[in-house]
């Protein structure tokens, strides 16, 4: 699988992980890695094809749940927790294909990166783009909310690769680029 995702051109790149090389995508289908092991090893043969759509960090806050089981059921995502109306971004370009009320998120949005990747936001408080949007890497979705079931407010953050989930943490390869996007420098 990892080779099939290198062969498309998809990669997850981070500026605040201070990585000197790409960190790739790789499914861990077995066992779900402790977010303390994320490191997603290089691959062997030379560096993927650059993507138009670079990854960033969908908000701001602290991962307060990891991807794995959790009360006796699969949790597919991460959960990052910070206040209601925290701004949520695109974690890469692609197009909504979803967007509005869903069982147990109330609400999410659902985007298509294409090569078969989607990511999930889940819970937002307010819902900012529209089914068929298409939407730039980074670009304002929707905000932080409480909806659904959920203990407290907090982004669920989900990376689905053909229709498989994969631990976001693994896949950004660094937990702090799952948390934090760029800042914007005081002068700009």
């Amino acid at each position: 699988m990892l080779g099939l995702l290198l062969a498309a051109g998809l990669f997850a790149g981070t500026a605040s992980a201070g990585a000197s090389g790409v960190q790739h995508a790789q499914r861990d289908a077995e066992e779900p890695a402790p977010a303390t092991a994320a490191k997603v090893p290089a691959a062997e043969s030379g560096e993927p094809a650059k993507s138009s759509n670079p990854w960033v960090a969908p908000t701001r806050g602290e991962i307060s749940s990891v991807f794995g089981m959790r009360w006796g059921a699969m949790h597919n995502g991460v959960d990052i927790a910070n206040e209601v109306g925290t701004p949520i971004r695109a974690a890469s370009g692609g197009t909504v294909v979803d967007s509005g009320p869903a069982s147990g998120y109330g609400l999410w949005v659902r985007i298509d990166h294409g090569h078969g990747t989607v990511t999930t936001y889940g819970h937002v408080h307010e819902t900012l783009v529209a089914k068929g949007q298409e939407i730039e890497s980074g670009q304002l979705v929707a905000t932080l909310g409480n909806r659904g079931n959920s203990t407290g407010p907090h982004l669920h953050f989900q990376v689905d690769i053909e229709g498989e989930p994969v631990d976001p943490v693994r896949f950004y390869g660094d937990p702090e680029a799952l948390t934090d996007w760029p800042r914007e420098s005081a002068n700009s």
